[in-house]
């Protein structure tokens, strides 16, 4: 028998008991409960008896299906080397499983009487998205023309997934994750419902109504301790304002005193003191800070006063939920098919109230191990206990510190919970296999010692291990830090990937292998940054784990195969992206030739075209590629009729070469080509074995991958000579030699500041909705800016809300102890996280770092304790600096310092020539370059881009203007280098107008086509998607996302006259025309225009205002004369970007049209 130390003997020898097993990262936990496991079935030497009669005896349930089957094989190999030959041929039925797995055996043992169809089917992934759509959609067409529910509608929207006829979901239109829509948030509530052994009992909007005579009698009593010790000198701007202070505290108190306190009265209170225009600076400073507490009190009387009446809709929104279930359930009773929800439900029900059912499975475990258990929900544990008959049969196994998955809903305070009650029975597992000693002493400095990780469970390295770190003279602990002053925050991203690739060469000259290296990342959003470091550093790098696979380059030329073979004539999706792919490479003349050569009409024709004709039709012979690319596709054509999609899809990879290719380009080709030949696999289970055909194929497959959440395939990465990429989540579980972490410090996506919120405590769900400004504003009819000043005056007073239950009262208060209580769990969470990213090294840690540094403090500030609690203090300058953790030797950081430029080294255009865009109207006269407006012009196109309104001739007349319809032809570019800073702003605009569209961000592949086709080179294509993202992340974009009407490249065409301008004299009347970049709406007579600018890096708020406010006149005027009585137009500098986001200025309009100026000049913009 294998040797196992003290605490691993004790699980393996208790076998008639409950336990409760904290097993530390690299514990040997696995082994110690496969040997547990055998011993219970080995017979006793004294007795000829084994504790376990079979393996029907034993259940053991995991977190993962990778994680079953492992056991599943350990145990096997483990009866083999014991010569239990009949044991080992039974372990394939043996009760080792996941929870949803063993759910699944036990109904489909139990069905009739359980009372469902036996042959039921599992949907999970695109599947159920398909039938969760398509219900939210069946009740929303019921239910929008629904008084009950028009006003829960008219403030969200009912934007929602669309359910595709083949199955899948189509990606969502609604907007960002933190402004779904009134259907998107029922249908996250029916979810949640499903999720809850209570069903909708477990949903609950807590809160009661406010006391509003306490409200005012608080604001009341602190503008009263104001008056107290007030005493402003004479003459002074607080000695004029005392009267107008004591009057508004006398109308204060004797609201207080009224027998009936109304809430307008509070408004009205509100208003008054608005336009009494009270500052602090008129106070003395012994009053301030009572005059702030004042100010803090009335914000918060006036904001719970604006967010009761959502109440209301709260329950509205519960019974859209209710109806959204109850469809889907419909539904799937329908198809037959039960969700992974429904298997625990329905077992739990089971059990619980079939008697005939828990009789069955009564005594039957006698060795129950629930491994990972911290990753497990209150419904879960209770189906074990059921089975185990209470925790007494039970071993808990599992690691607090390494509960990672509380996005899922798994439940750390469960896990601690059961700990708790098992104390007696408690055995720690605390002897790390796995690291370096130093490794070890720097987790517990760095995440123990500085009490960042709560309850940190320390862990003593084996004494014995063999050192596998070759560089002698090379810390084992490096920090690599980057601090930021003021830098884009790619330009951060760059810096750390390129400290920690520059690490890994050093490493790797000093004989570190560089497959034995592994960079763990908290997202793959910038992965591509950090491989192009490391290649750069000539380090090769693959991405192995994480939800990568739908991203991935290969994948997406298969997706324009599968458009191409459904339609030839679809050269956008399709041809364009497929013979500019890897898969044929064809040259920008085997495009140009193909698409305008001879006969043909284009791409479809030449490619339609038999092989003896081609150079007829052609006019000449095609390249070798190009040959191969019309031979290889009109094969692929011929053998459509009588072969599957997925067929099809294996031979255009292999005749085209590209399979073979890729086998010759290292670990990256072997990724790729493990990729595509998971492509195949796919479109055999989701096309071809669903009977779907080639023509639903490209919209299956593309909807698939809209919601799969699916890692790369490998076909091997044992011997690969490439450092490993991968998610910190996925990393759970494995361990290398080496690792690298990045982005494991940066603050949590803002999830406290969801439209919706939730908390999960022991299977209930509590929910509140947000408190912004501008939908309580819609739903009061008060004042937007009112609120948002009472918003920012309360945040003091809110911030102090506690968690006990008798400071939490009202709905407002518990959204806002929601919010703690959600940045809590964030923070713990990432602290967690970053535990299990340095406990899968061996044997030497790099850690990457970036800090933002600027006049508010140092973000973000995991990053910023973190770093102090090891040296004191952040670093700021340059330089080396080491750190005692207690381990051999020191630890080091390494600084680097980024700063924010003052100029940008491009070059100053003077003159710009036409762009070669989509414009709604067109003159027919030829248009000449002007340097400026005439005042004779009778039509003036002041759109969005500079270049138009400098480039075009004014038309004589209205006759002159006609439509013209959209030819978009992304493969001809316009006339440009890479810098073009016009093709550069008519890329971005064309990509913003698709994000408008999809309201998300376009794909990789459709930035890289309009990229091409405005002949923009790597760094500009770069440039493109950084500014892109700017935009994407901005709070300007996730406000104008939020509307229910959004409309990019908007065109306008106005007739105006004389009367219309400042300067009224003859000559000015004509008409003005343009497109404006994006028009929000929501059915109201109020309009949000957002104008994107590239360029204009340097420009500060004050210049930009100055720059911009002769084009947001005009986008008033022409919108104002259309009937909106309120207009509000922002510019965002997408390239002007620091810590808070791309610089934006807006102005608001309201009652008549704004005068238009005199058009004599230009009005001055930077190139977009």
């Amino acid at each position: 028998m294998p040797t196992l130390d003290n605490a691993q003997q004790s699980i393996v020898d208790t076998l008639g008991r409950g336990l409760f097993v904290e097993a530390g990262a690299g514990s040997g936990k696995t082994f110690t409960l496969v040997q547990r496991l055998v011993h219970a079935l080995t017979p006793d030497p004294e007795t000829g008896r084994a504790y376990l009669d079979d393996l029907d005896q034993v259940l053991i349930i995991t977190f993962t299906n990778k994680a079953a089957s492992e056991i599943r094989e350990r145990v096997r190999e483990e009866f083999v080397s014991r010569g239990m030959h009949q044991a080992a041929f039974e372990v394939d039925r043996a009760w080792i499983s996941t929870i949803h797995g063993m759910c699944e055996r036990i109904l489909r043992e139990s069905a009739l009487e359980a009372g469902i169809d036996p042959s039921f089917e599992v949907v999970q992934g695109h599947e159920q998205s398909y039938l969760l759509s398509r219900a939210a959609s069946d009740v929303a067409s019921v239910t929008r023309s629904d008084p009950e529910f028009a006003e829960l509608y008219r403030l969200y929207g009912s934007a929602m997934n669309a359910a595709s006829e083949e199955g899948v979901a189509e990606e969502s239109k609604s907007g960002s994750n933190n402004t779904p829509s009134a259907l998107e948030m029922a249908l996250a509530i029916a979810e949640l419902a499903a999720s809850s052994p209570e069903g909708f009992s477990g949903i609950r909007f807590p809160g009661e109504a406010p006391s509003l005579r306490y409200l005012v009698t608080q604001c009341s009593l602190a503008l009263q301790d104001l008056l107290a010790v007030w005493r402003p000198n004479k003459g002074t701007a607080g000695y004029k304002k005392m009267p107008l202070v004591t009057q508004l505290a006398e109308e204060l108190a004797l609201l207080a005193d009224m027998p009936e306190v109304k809430k307008e009265g509070l408004i009205d209170f509100c208003e008054r003191f608005l336009e009494a225009d009270l500052k602090a600076g008129s106070f003395s400073k012994d009053a301030k800070a009572l005059f702030y507490t004042f100010r803090g009190q009335l914000g918060d009387a006036l904001m719970q006063v604006a967010y009761e009446p959502l109440r209301q809709q709260e329950n509205n929104l519960l019974k859209l939920a209710q109806l959204i279930g109850g469809r889907y359930n419909h539904l799937k009773v329908e198809r037959g098919v039960v969700d992974n929800n429904d298997l625990l439900s329905l077992t739990l029900r089971a059990l619980e109230s079939n008697p005939v059912i828990a009789k069955r499975y009564a005594n039957r475990f006698r060795l129950v191990m629930v491994d990972e258990s911290q990753d497990t929900d209150p419904q879960q544990l209770k189906i074990v206990r059921l089975l185990a008959g209470g925790d007494d049969h039970i071993c808990y196994v599992g690691d607090g510190q390494q509960s990672i998955y509380g996005f899922r809903g798994a439940d750390v305070e469960e896990y601690r919970r059961v700990r708790d009650r098992s104390l007696d029975r408690l055995v720690r597992m605390n002897h790390n296999y796995r690291s370096h000693d130093d490794i070890l002493r720097f987790v517990k400095h760095s995440l123990g010692d500085s009490g960042i990780l709560e309850g940190f469970m320390d862990l003593e390295a084996f004494d014995e291990r063999k050192d596998g770190y070759p560089p002698a003279e090379e810390p084992r602990v490096v920090i690599e830090h980057t601090a930021n002053y003021g830098a884009k925050k790619s330009l951060a991203i760059k810096s750390v990937a390129d400290q920690i690739a520059n690490r890994f060469q050093i490493l790797h000259k000093q004989g570190v292998s560089v497959g034995s290296m592994a960079l763990l990342l908290r997202g793959l959003n910038n992965v591509d940054i950090y491989i192009k470091s490391l290649r750069e550093h000539g380090l090769e790098a693959l991405v192995t784990a994480g939800s990568s696979f739908a991203r991935s380059l290969e994948v997406h030329v298969i997706q324009a195969l599968l458009w191409t073979l459904a339609n030839p004539r679809d050269s956008y999706r399709g041809t364009l992206p497929l013979l500019q792919s890897p898969m044929f490479d064809l040259s920008d003349e085997d495009l140009l030739f193909l698409s305008k050569g001879g006969r043909a009409k284009g791409f479809a024709d030449a490619l339609l075209t038999p092989a003896p004709d081609i150079e007829r039709v052609l006019g000449r012979t095609p390249s070798p590629r190009l040959m191969n690319a019309i031979a290889v596709l009109q094969k692929a054509r011929e053998t459509m009729a009588s072969k599957p999609v997925s067929q099809t899809v294996r031979d255009v990879c292999e005749q085209s070469g590209w399979l073979a290719r890729l086998g010759h380009e290292g670990p990256q080709g072997l990724a790729r080509q493990a990729n595509l030949l998971e492509c195949v696999r796919c479109i055999d289970e989701i096309i071809d074995k669903r009977g779907l055909g080639y023509s639903r194929a490209p919209k299956v497959f593309s909807d698939w991958l809209s919601v799969a959440k699916k890692g790369p395939s490998t076909l091997s990465t044992e011997n690969a000579d490439a450092v490993q990429i991968m998610t910190i989540h996925a990393s759970k579980g494995l361990e290398f030699p080496v690792v690298a972490i990045a982005e494991a410090f940066d603050d949590s996506s803002g999830d406290k500041r969801k439209r919706l919120l939730a908390c999960s405590s022991q299977g209930i769900h509590s929910l509140a909705l947000s408190y912004d400004p501008k939908t309580l504003s819609k739903l009061t009819g008060l004042d937007e800016g009112i609120i948002s000043k009472a918003k920012s005056w309360a945040e003091g007073n809110l911030a102090k809300v506690g968690y006990e239950k008798d400071q939490i009262k009202t709905g407002l208060d518990w959204r806002l102890s929601l919010e703690e209580i959600k940045e809590d769990r964030d923070r713990q969470e990432a602290a967690r996280l970053l535990y299990v990213a340095l406990t899968r090294a061996r044997e030497a840690l790099v850690i990457g770092i970036n800090t933002d540094i600027h006049k508010c403090g140092i973000s973000p500030q995991l990053a910023a304790y973190y770093l102090s609690s090891l040296v004191g203090e952040v670093p700021k300058e340059l330089g080396v600096t080491r750190f005692d953790f207690g381990g051999q030797e020191e630890g080091v950081i390494e600084t680097v310092v980024i700063e924010k430029k003052d100029t940008e080294d491009e070059p100053e255009i003077e003159e710009v020539p036409a762009a070669q865009r989509f414009a709604m109207y067109e003159a027919l006269k030829p248009a000449a370059p002007l340097r400026r407006w005439k005042s004779s012009d009778d039509i003036h196109s002041y759109t969005s881009d500079r270049h138009q309104a400098e480039t075009l001739e004014a038309l004589a007349a209205e006759d002159d203007v006609q439509n013209m319809q959209e030819s978009y032809t992304p493969w001809a570019p316009p006339q440009s280098t890479g810098e073009d800073p016009l093709c550069f702003g008519d890329a971005f605009h064309e990509l913003a107008r698709i994000a408008a569209n999809l309201r998300a961000k376009p794909s990789r592949q459709r930035i890289l086509a309009v990229a091409k086709s405005r002949e923009l080179n790597e760094q500009a294509t770069d440039r493109l998607s950084l500014a892109l993202d700017n935009w994407l992340a901005s709070p300007l974009c996730n406000e104008a996302f939020g509307y229910p009407i959004v409309q990019g490249e908007a065109p306008f065409f106005s007739a105006e006259g004389n009367e219309e301008y400042l300067d009224s004299s003859e000559g000015k009347a004509g008409y003005l025309t343009g497109s404006i970049d994006l028009l929000c709406t929501d059915g109201s007579r109020d309009a949000l225009v957002v104008d994107y600018k590239t360029g204009e890096r340097t420009l500060s708020e004050h210049e930009a205002r100055e720059l911009h406010e002769m084009q947001a006149r005009y986008y008033a005027h022409v919108l104002m004369k259309q009937g909106f009585e309120r207009v509000e137009a922002a510019f965002v500098l997408v390239e002007n970007v620091d810590s808070e986001g791309p610089l934006t200025v807006r102005f608001t309009f309201k009652g008549e049209p704004p005068k238009l100026g005199a058009i004599t000049e230009p009005v001055k913009e930077t190139s977009k």
